[in-house]
């Protein structure tokens, strides 16, 4: 029992990986954390059920589960909250660089509208 303990514990830190590994790609971080918490639940779950022990040694590993969970869970929502901040100054960063961009490019072609016009108005007297 021992060896499929193991195995569960190993197939949840798989799992773990690839949902962390989905993360840092610039996937949605609620879906993260809607499957990290799934994924920890059915293992720790899993591993309970399948364990022969006492009523008393799977209450406590109940429990400790759960405030393992809730560490965990308390951690990716600081993590989200930080990259939620990340994103937002990242965004107010960009939004600032395209509307200097605009303003200058629109200076510009106003500028190159005048030159024209002067152009067009200087010819015509010359003509």
């Amino acid at each position: 029992m021992a060896t499929r303990q193991e195995e569960l514990r190993e197939q949840l830190e798989r799992l773990q990986e690839r949902l962390t590994g989905r993360d840092d790609s610039g996937g949605g971080g609620g879906g993260f954390l809607a499957g990290l918490i799934l994924g920890l639940v059915i293992g720790a779950a899993l591993a309970l059920f399948f364990s022969p022990q006492s009523g008393e040694q799977t209450r406590e590993q109940v429990r400790e589960a759960s405030i393992e969970l809730k560490d965990r869970a308390a951690q990716v929502a600081d993590q989200a909250q930080g990259t939620l901040g990340q994103v937002k100054e990242r965004a107010q960063t960009l939004t600032g660089t395209a509307r200097d961009q605009v303003q200058n490019i629109s200076t510009r072609i106003g500028n190159r509208a005048e030159e024209v016009a002067d152009d067009a108005t200087a010819r015509q007297a010359q003509a």
